[in-house]
């Protein structure tokens, strides 16, 4: 008999533009794609759904997740990022479950000074609801950022 395949859980790495978040309070919350808690610069999901491959379950859990992405920066003025860091996924076959880990190694080396702001508050930022992305929002977004990156220039109206 075929094991059935499900991902229990997916793992982002969170950075918050120019912020420390060592320290923050964690901050935990539930929606129809799962349960959701930010602590130690990570971000667990718990998808309620049951998905066969980590592709899946990205796909369901990542568009909300571009849209706290997006509602955040607009709201508090820094970007919050999320990346993919591992994915776990449970393999069932009557009262045996093997638990599989899976992540990417990244390596990444900068040189420079930045600054690292104190966080606002004590917290990471809450969830933003009632907030809707689509591709003319996307859009919007992309051109204003590209704009406040020196990429894009204003549009005016001659007249």
């Amino acid at each position: 008999m075929n094991k059935q395949a499900h991902v229990t859980k997916l793992s982002y790495r969170v950075t918050l533009e120019n912020t420390d978040v060592s320290g923050l309070l964690p901050r935990s919350w539930e929606n129809e794609q799962g349960r959701f808690r930010l602590a130690d610069g990570m971000l667990i999901v718990e998808p309620k759904e049951r998905f066969h491959d980590d592709r899946s379950a990205r796909s369901a859990v990542e568009p909300w997740l571009r849209r706290l992405e997006i509602g955040y920066h607009l709201n508090d003025g820094r970007r919050i990022r999320f990346e993919l860091a591992s994915f776990i996924t449970e393999h069932s076959e009557h009262d045996q479950t093997d638990v599989t880990v899976t992540g990417g190694v990244k390596l990444e080396a900068r040189a420079g000074i930045s600054m690292l702001l104190r966080p606002r508050g004590t917290q990471y930022p809450e969830p933003v609801e009632n907030f809707v992305i689509n591709e003319d929002v996307e859009t919007a977004y992309q051109r204003w950022d590209n704009y406040l990156k020196g990429r894009e220039p204003v549009q005016r109206q001659s007249g």
